[in-house]
C-alpha cells in the first residue's frame, strides 16, 4: 500500500562539519565505536558512497574525447548531495537533493535548478518488531527493501553510512535489542525461534554498541554527560562499608 507524496519543505541543509570536532569537548569522550561510526557517515556524505547513485561510474583511467585524436582522463567524482533534516525521518536509500544548473538552449544563460528524489509514503511490516510502520521512502529505498525481501533484512544488512538516517538507526537498534533479548513474539515460542534463527546472523554488535547505535549526536552527548555525572557523584560511606564487609565475610567463609 503506497501513495506518492512530496517533502513538506526543503531546507535545513546539513553539510558535514569538520571531523576535528570529535576531538574536542564532550565529543572526544564519547565511546570510540560511536565516534568512528559518525566519522564514517560524515566521510560517506563528503566523498560519496562506494556504489554511485546519481551518476554512472566510468571504467578505466582514460577515455576518448569529443574531437578526433584526443584523450581525456576519466574523472569519477561523486555529485555533492544535500541532506535536509527530513532525511533523518525517512529512508532515502542513498539518494539526496542535488543543487545545480541547467542550460535550456545553446549559448543561453544557465538557470539554477534543484533535483529532488521521488517520495512515497509506504506501509512497511517488520517481522522482528511485529509492527506495521508508515515511513516516507524514496523510489530507490523502496527498490532496495524489495531486493532485500523485507524491511528487517534491509535495515540489518545495510551499513550505517549507507542508511544515513536517524530513523533507520533507531529501527536497527530496536531490532537488535529484540534479537539479543529474545523479546520478540512473547506469546508464540515457535514463531519467536523461527524469526530469531532467521535474523540471528546480524547480531554482530556488543550490547554497549547497540545501546549507542540509535542515538543522535545530541542524545549521545546528553547520555555521556549523564554517565559522567553519575560517576562523579559521591557514594555514601554506608554503601562502601557494606560492600567491604560483605567481601570480607565471603573471604572468611572460603577460608573456613
Amino acid at each position: 500500500m503506497t501513495s506518492v507524496v512530496y517533502p513538506k519543505l526543503i531546507r535545513g541543509f546539513c553539510n558535514p562539519k569538520s571531523l576535528r570536532r570529535w576531538e574536542i569537548g564532550v565529543r572526544a569522550r564519547l565511546p570510540d565505536h560511536y565516534k568512528q561510526r559518525k566519522i564514517r557517515i560524515a566521510k560517506a556524505i563528503m566523498n560519496g558512497a562506494d556504489t554511485p547513485v546519481h551518476y554512472e561510474k566510468e571504467p578505466g583511467l582514460w577515455k576518448e574525447g569529443h574531437h578526433p585524436d584526443t584523450v581525456l582522463p576519466v574523472q569519477n567524482r561523486p555529485i555533492p548531495l544535500i541532506f535536509p533534516a527530513e532525511a533523518d525521518q525517512g529512508l532515502w536509500g542513498g539518494e539526496g537533493i542535488i543543487k545545480g544548473y541547467v542550460q535550456r538552449r545553446h549559448r543561453a544563460a544557465r538557470a539554477p535548478k534543484i533535483w529532488v528524489p521521488h517520495f512515497r509514503e509506504a506501509i512497511l511490516y517488520s517481522e522482528i518488531l511485529d509492527k506495521h510502520l508508515k515511513i516516507t521512502v524514496t523510489d530507490r529505498a523502496w527498490q532496495l527493501i524489495d531486493d532485500a525481501f523485507g524491511l528487517d533484512s534491509y535495515i540489518l544488512q545495510t551499513p550505517e553510512e549507507d542508511l544515513n538516517s536517524n530513523l533507520a538507526l533507531k529501527l536497527k537498534q530496536r531490532m537488535l535489542e529484540a534479537l539479543m533479548d529474545k523479546s520478540l513474539y512473547p506469546n508464540d515460542a515457535e514463531k519467536r525461534e523461527k524469526i530469531y534463527n532467521k535474523y540471528k546472523k546480524y547480531i554482530t554488535y556488543s550490547r554497549e554498541e547497540v545501546e549507542w547505535l540509535g542515538l543522535s549526536e545530541e542524545e549521545a552527548i546528553e547520555k555521556q554527560e549523564e554517565l559522567e555525572k553519575q560517576r562523579s557523584k559521591p557514594r555514601p560511606l554506608k554503601e562502601i562499608f557494606t560492600e567491604e564487609l560483605i567481601a570480607k565475610l565471603k573471604i572468611d567463609k572460603m577460608k573456613t
